[in-house]
């Protein structure tokens, strides 16, 4: 059984087999048959390494779809770079800076979701990454448009918040049939 309860909204448990386990500095990690890699530690940064293949994750980089990271500090430049799998990365509060190149080349990702404060992240950090969702919480001032520029959000200070365009919510207007047997229960019920 692994499970984790990050303080906030997101909690997580499933039953799956550990495929590779192992530490780096006050780090350790599993990796589990599902293709989910967890890291976890004290309050710890990871150890850096001169390069991708250095990190004792790098054999299973064609594997991992998503990684989880609880209690861990920093992710060192170039950890993850070219990590064909990934889709998905969950940080809790803990994260406080993402190194050079950390997650640069993952071409499958999709989500990146954040629990706390935003973290100190390097220009290159998401580097040649597609366009990916990005989750922070939203009452948090400090995720600045500075902040977001660095995960390729362009917002600028005086703009105020993100509203959709009334006219991309418009439904197409629709004729029944005369003998149809409807009736309106709700203006705007969804």
């Amino acid at each position: 059984l692994v499970g984790q309860n990050y303080g906030g909204n997101l909690n997580w448990t499933c039953w799956v087999e550990t495929v590779a386990r192992g530490m780096l500095g006050d780090i350790e990690g599993e990796i589990y048959e599902d293709n989910t890699m967890y890291l976890y530690g004290v309050g710890g940064s990871m150890e850096v390494r001169n390069s991708p293949e250095a990190y004792p994750w790098y054999p299973y980089a064609a594997q991992v779809e998503q990684i989880f990271f609880s209690a861990v500090t920093s992710v060192s430049g170039d950890a993850f770079r070219g990590f064909p799998a990934l889709k998905r990365i969950v940080f809790d509060r803990k994260m406080a800076s993402i190194g050079s190149s950390a997650f640069a080349g993952c071409s499958n990702l999709s989500d990146v979701s954040f629990d706390g404060n935003a973290p100190a992240v390097a220009e290159d950090a998401f580097a040649n990454c597609p366009e990916f969702s990005l989750y922070y919480p939203e009452d948090n001032a400090s995720w600045t448009p500075e902040v977001l520029a660095k995960f390729g959000i362009q917002a600028e200070p005086d703009d105020g918040p993100i509203t959709p365009d009334p006219g991309e919510n418009e439904l197409p207007e629709i004729t029944l049939p005369e003998k149809a047997d409807c009736s309106i229960t709700e203006q705007q019920a969804f």
